[in-house]
């Protein structure tokens, strides 16, 4: 373990307190709205074409400005937490799209309104990344898990959330009513993030700001100044002095999320991410489709998705159960299993189910589930992992771009899924190249050397900490 990381092992082995909980409050409204704003403009596009007088085919533009802007925020967001701080870009970031949520109330026609889309999305992917980053660094190890799900199951969240805007609000307030009150909502959150939000006492250590550090420290853990002044000064020399992390590996590594320290990380995360999120993709996007088309009912079509985004929120929200007790790997490889051998057996349950079985229908309700459960829980550990894998000084920078090659496995699902679908019937071919993609999976998480492990080799008197904290102090 290198210097730097003592200040997270400090603040991991501190209690949950009040104030962890406001950060979590902060961070997960955030998230949310993000989930919220970015799901609006596709809920309001009906009242929009209709007021505009346009074909919904000329929107397309718009509704895939804010996918394109995130995939440039997320990778650009880390770079910049790293280099400025985790807090500042994240309320730099918020504030541009609550900004341009509101500024979408004014678009008074389509190239205007993808231009004010793209750097909305801009602003959600700078988000995300330093959020997680923020999380793995200050929450305690007990609670980290849990964040991490909270955090996954954000933007599916706010997609239920936003869906319920809309509902509500578009009578009486029109489409760019809707768009002015969540922009609302969300410059009301920054404000409170502004009084609320700490920044990284890591990073505060990485870039030489001691006092704000140690300040910090006090703030969120209510130690003594003395207390976390032995620490602060332990970090600063080790710090000043370029030291070589115990276990080989060099904190300074020129090489960044691709140096000798993380290249493995970000090789296999990046495999793994590409993997889940086309899976996740693939199911969102085309599962209704695929569905309609073999003959099942639009209600048991749309129940079927319902279900699969339940699930996945559930699976999301429960990850600590597992994470903590097995570690990253064994829940990413052992969830891999799961999901291949569900969407292995999702063409014959079609056909059972379109044929009128009861019995089938269910058995295609349970594999769905069973999927959704999975996209979940393991899309949280991944968060996990990556949040607390990469070294302090670029870590923001790591989860960034491992998120961008998820936000990329939308984008490709998007436009090869409806070829998958026509190869085959019954979608053979579309669940084939989900499991490929499942067995992808696996092989993401054996090239990832970084994993988390099980959290009884974290307590303070297990055999594991101890041999840890004495190769540190040496």
């Amino acid at each position: 373990m290198s210097s730097i990381d003592l200040v997270p092992a400090f603040l991991g082995r501190q209690t949950t307190c009040g104030r962890h909980v406001r950060i979590l409050a902060l961070v997960a409204a955030l998230i949310i709205l993000d989930g919220v704003d970015l799901q609006l403009l596709a809920l309001t596009t009906p009242r929009i074409v209709d007021d505009w007088k346009i074909d919904a085919a000329v929107m397309a533009p718009a509704l895939t400005a804010a996918l394109v802007g995130m995939a440039v925020g997320t990778l650009v967001g880390g770079w910049l937490g790293d280099r400025f701080g985790r807090r500042r870009v994240i309320l730099f970031s918020a504030t541009v799209f609550g900004v341009m949520t509101l500024a979408t109330s004014q678009a008074a026609d389509v190239t205007a309104l993808t231009g004010i889309r793209f750097l909305a999305g801009c602003g959600f992917g700078a988000v995300t990344p330093n959020i997680y980053s923020l999380s793995g660094e200050i929450f305690p190890a007990s609670l980290r898990a849990r964040v991490m799900g909270i955090l996954a199951v954000g933007i599916p969240l706010g997609g239920v959330v936003g869906a319920g805007i809309a509902l509500v609000a578009i009578g009486p307030l029109g489409w760019r009513g809707c768009f002015v009150l969540v922009g609302a909502i969300t410059i009301a959150v920054v404000t409170a993030a502004w009084r609320g939000l700490p920044e990284s006492p890591s990073y505060y250590f990485m870039s030489g700001s001691v006092e704000k550090a140690v300040s910090t420290l006090h703030w969120i853990t209510g130690r003594t100044t003395a207390e976390i002044r032995t620490l602060a000064d332990a970090v600063a020399v080790e710090v000043r002095g370029a030291t070589t992390a115990a276990d080989g590996y060099n904190e300074t590594d020129s090489g960044g999320i691709f140096g000798s320290r993380s290249l493995r990380l970000t090789v296999g995360a990046s495999i793994s991410f590409f993997a889940l999120f086309f899976i996740t993709y693939g199911l969102l996007n085309w599962q209704p489709t695929l569905l309609e088309s073999a003959g099942l009912a639009l209600d048991t079509v749309l129940q079927a998705s319902l279900v699969l985004n339940i699930m996945s929120t559930v699976g999301g929200l429960l990850v600590a159960v597992g994470l903590d007790r097995v570690g990253s790997r064994v829940t990413i490889i052992s969830g891999a299993v799961v999901a291949a051998g569900a969407l292995a057996a999702m063409p014959m349950l079609i056909s059972v189910a379109v044929g009128g079985s009861g019995g089938g229908e269910i058995a295609l309700f349970v594999s769905i589930a069973a999927i959704g459960f999975i996209i979940g829980y393991v899309g949280a550990t991944l968060y996990a992992n990556v949040a607390v894998g990469y070294p302090i000084r670029f870590r923001s920078s790591g989860v960034g771009f491992t998120a961008a090659v998820a936000r990329s496995a939308g984008i490709v699902v998007t436009f090869t899924g409806g070829f998958l679908l026509s190869a085959a019937a019954s979608g053979v071919m579309f669940f084939v190249t989900l499991v490929v993609m499942s067995v992808v999976l696996v092989i993401g998480a054996l090239i990832n050397n970084r994993h988390i492990v099980p959290f009884r080799r974290h307590l303070p008197g297990s055999r594991a900490a101890r041999h840890r904290d004495a190769r540190a102090l040496e």
